[in-house]
């Protein structure tokens, strides 16, 4: 592994027998083929920014075999706001010096002068003027649509350009995918979910069928496809934005693409049905996982070992 100077590494994708690492946190990215023990450090972009997530799409069935690095970018980042502009009109009141346009008649020293009298009329007029004017009523705070206009920003944009390092070219390049489907969102559907994570993978990411499945943050699956440079929304299968501490997971299997999430130790598996460019998760599995917690819960308690066994069925 590309730790031969000490830096700092760990996995952040896979896909299909390839290891994605992040080295450095970021400033550099790697390859890595456990099967041949080879590891390719990728070459640096020309204009580094920051992303989201990287993600591997690899398909070794194909006849020349070779893989693309996605990196997905950051939310926008928000304008600062807006500047706060004086009260003219307040400064206005404030002062006591006549101007000439103000003044009846030519130019005239009289009123000036008289103006400069201690606690003569003129001034004390002025200021008893101003001191009976009514305070400012606060301003009307602004609707809820006006709040935050960032949030409301359309997001993903349109065409959404994404970074992309493919080992045929051996090179970075931005490649534009155009949205597909009348779906549109928002940066604040886009939000990151307060779902805990732990490690370097904030998301994760299937590879099926020449499309590329992420799902790195709000409650949509992003559909990539390599063919037409397209991509597409779908709602995950629940409005995962309510279950705060559960961190949902994508992945797939020999009939497609799942979505499974455990709540309240209740684990369900949900299988995506893609016709006509129509998609739909479906319900695949659910099972109560409850008698299987007490079960390890007496085996820790009285100090025993125990170990997972995956069946096929």
């Amino acid at each position: 592994m590309p730790n031969g100077d000490g830096a700092w590494w760990s996995v952040i994708d896979h896909c299909d027998g390839l290891v994605l690492c992040d080295v450095q946190w970021g400033s550099r990215l790697a390859v890595c083929n456990p099967a041949t023990r080879r590891c390719a450090v990728l070459p640096p972009r020309a204009e580094p920014t920051r992303y989201s997530g990287a993600y591997l799409a690899f398909d070794p069935a194909a006849s020349a075999p070779h893989y693309e690095v996605f990196l997905i970018p950051n939310l926008p980042e928000k304008p600062p706001p807006p500047p706060v502009r004086p009260n003219l009109e307040a400064h206005r009141r404030r002062r006591t010096f006549p101007l000439q346009h103000e003044m009846a008649g030519p130019f005239c020293l009289d009123k000036m002068f008289s103006s400069l009298e201690v606690n003569g009329a003129e001034e004390t007029e002025v200021d008893e003027e101003f001191e009976q004017q009514p305070a400012e009523s606060p301003p009307t705070p602004p609707s809820s649509m006006d709040d935050d206009p960032y949030s409301l920003m359309e997001w993903p944009p349109l065409p959404y350009r994404l970074e992309v390092f493919s080992s045929r070219t051996g090179q970075w390049e931005e490649r534009a995918f155009v949205r597909e489907g009348e779906k549109v969102t928002t940066v604040e559907d886009m939000l990151p979910l307060g779902y805990a994570y732990r490690g370097p993978r904030r998301g994760y990411s299937v590879y099926w069928q020449g499309a590329l499945y992420v799902h790195c943050r709000g409650a949509f699956v992003t559909r990539y496809s390599l063919s037409n440079s397209k991509y597409q929304l779908i709602e995950t299968p629940i409005n995962i934005a309510n279950y705060k501490w559960e961190k949902p997971y994508l992945g797939k299997s020999k009939m497609g693409v799942l979505f499974g999430m455990i709540h309240g130790c209740q684990l369900s598996v949900w299988i995506l049905h893609e016709s006509a460019g129509q998609m739909e998760w479906v319900i695949k599995y659910q099972d109560d996982l409850r008698p299987l917690a007490k079960k390890v819960w007496t085996l820790s308690e009285s100090g025993g070992q125990f170990g997972w066994v995956l069946k096929k069925t």
